[in-house]
C-alpha cells in the first residue's frame, strides 16, 4: 500500500516488530495491524450489484458501486480497473 486509503497521502508508515503494522503518518490512522487482526482496505476490487446490474466497489459499506452490463467483458474490466487505478490499490515501486 503506497497511499492511504482515507486521505490519499503518500505518507503510509510501515513498522516492523514481531507483526506488519501500518499506519499514515498524515492522518495517524491504523491501516493494517497483524496483531490486532485489522485490515482497513482489501488487496482487490470487491464484487457487488446496483440496480440489478453486477460490478466492482473499494472497502467499506458506503463504497460507490460501479456496474457493468452483463456478458460485456470490456465493460467489466474496464470497471474493475477504474477502481484498481485508484490509489489505495497502487502497487509500491
Amino acid at each position: 500500500m503506497k497511499y492511504c486509503p482515507l486521505c490519499t497521502s503518500a505518507q503510509v508508515i510501515k513498522a516492523a516488530s514481531s507483526s506488519l503494522e501500518v499506519y499514515c503518518g498524515s492522518c495517524r490512522n491504523i491501516l493494517i495491524s497483524e496483531s490486532l487482526g485489522f485490515r482497513f482496505a482489501s488487496e482487490e476490487p470487491e464484487a457487488c450489484s446496483r440496480d440489478g446490474l453486477p460490478g466492482y466497489k473499494g472497502p467499506g459499506e458506503s463504497a460507490k458501486c460501479y456496474t457493468y452490463d452483463p456478458g460485456d467483458e470490456a465493460q467489466e474490466k474496464g470497471q474493475g480497473q477504474k477502481l484498481v487505478n485508484l490509489p489505495i490499490w497502487k502497487k509500491e515501486e
